[in-house]
């Protein structure tokens, strides 16, 4: 194993494979980095409409779910082009991310709204898949 994977455990954790979110990794490659795209700075409403409720930390707990999806698409992949360095070690910082999450976050499930919004997602839409996953949505 490589120097920088061995960094990176040690800075970010490792769970071996079990610190993983089912439900987001559902989504594949692309809907993962949809999915960061719209969360990766996500407000008070997005967060809130994601998780159904507020808890301390809300908001940044769905930008740490949007660092845990790029790292997972990232991880998928390296994985699709032969890459199982680079596979494991953006895998072992995505679950660092898990680690560090609040119970709340672990167990996030997907409203289909949201699911729907990001399936039909087109790249560099942000702002349209944001609109799309809120419509209709009464705080």
């Amino acid at each position: 194993m490589t120097h920088r994977v061995h960094a990176l455990r040690r800075r970010y954790g490792h769970a071996g494979g079990a610190g993983t979110i089912p439900e987001l990794d559902s989504l594949g490659e692309d809907g993962l980095m949809t999915f960061w795209s719209v969360y990766h700075r996500s407000g008070p409403n997005l967060a809130q409409h994601l998780f159904g409720k507020r808890f301390p930390g809300f908001t940044n707990a769905a930008s740490s779910l949007a660092g845990y999806a790029s790292n997972r698409a990232t991880a998928m992949m390296c994985a699709g082009r032969g890459d199982a360095s680079g596979a494991e070690m953006y895998n072992s910082i995505a679950a660092g991310i898990v680690s560090r999450l609040p119970p709340e976050a672990r167990a996030v499930k997907l409203p289909e709204q949201t699911r729907e919004a990001i399936r039909n997602a087109v790249a560099g839409e942000r702002f349209k898949t944001e609109r799309a996953i809120l419509k209709g949505w009464k705080r």
